[in-house]
């Protein structure tokens, strides 16, 4: 299968976090910025949700249906994340799970928009 979506990740998904190894044979292409969004801890989790303003600092990977299935179901989507095109700040396309105003009501914001998971990144 083809490497021929583009999807924005922001969370555990990213180089060297938790679940990173949930991408498997996608092609991480590198660093991207997704604006105006921004992100809450959502749990032990973030969520990224549109926003007037903010930017969300992630990884830009290609992925091809059968794993954006797998991720569909492992990001609880869509009860939990609904998976949207979004456009980078490049231009560039992609799918990126957001999470509802309305179950992001009441978590911290993440002021920075960069999620770090303490214990778990491979520096």
């Amino acid at each position: 299968m083809a490497h021929d979506i583009a999807l924005f990740v922001y969370g555990s998904l990213k180089l060297g976090f938790r679940h990173a190894g949930m991408l498997g044979a996608a092609v991480r292409v590198g660093p991207a910025l997704a604006q105006p969004y921004r992100l809450v801890r959502y749990r032990e989790y973030p969520a990224m949700l549109a926003a007037a303003q903010g930017v969300v600092y992630g990884e830009l990977a290609f992925v091809d249906r059968a794993l954006l299935s797998v991720l569909d179901e492992f990001e609880g989507c869509p009860t939990l994340y609904q998976r949207h095109t979004i456009r980078l700040v490049d231009g560039t396309e992609a799918q990126a799970y957001l999470i509802s105003d309305e179950l992001a009501r009441g978590y911290a914001a993440i002021p920075d928009g960069i999620w770090r998971e303490h214990g778990w990144r491979e520096d």
